[in-house]
């Protein structure tokens, strides 16, 4: 199962930990299948926000399977905001083809990470 917990300010993503993809490649087809869809969403989300000069965050994999990303501050909350709503999309439709392998907890939070 990939468990996946999404904090959310303002339709933006404030903070994500996705445990489980990548850990499974004997299990079964679908799974196969949903963990490419999270994976794949999961890295460009971490592509774009390290290619954006205007986005403080930090993210890490610190083992095989897990993903954790804390956004710090945004300065074009705009296309951060398409930026986000992409990814909780895509983290859906996946969740909605593969709901025996993908669950999704999203939390609305009160702002953006503390700096630490």
């Amino acid at each position: 199962m990939i468990g996946i917990r999404v904090e959310v300010c303002d339709r933006v993503i404030v903070s994500l930990v996705s445990d489980g993809h990548a850990l499974d490649s004997e299990g079964s087809a679908d799974f196969r299948i949903a963990c490419a869809g999270v994976s794949s969403a999961l890295r460009s989300f971490a592509e774009l926000l390290g290619s954006c000069t205007d986005i403080r965050a930090r993210g890490s994999a610190p083992e095989p399977g897990r993903f954790c990303v804390d956004v710090v501050s945004v300065a074009n909350m705009d296309w951060y905001r398409g930026v986000s709503e992409l990814l909780m999309m895509s983290l859906r439709l996946v969740q909605r083809d593969f709901p025996a392998h993908v669950a999704i907890e999203f939390v609305e939070v009160e702002g953006f990470a503390e700096v630490g």
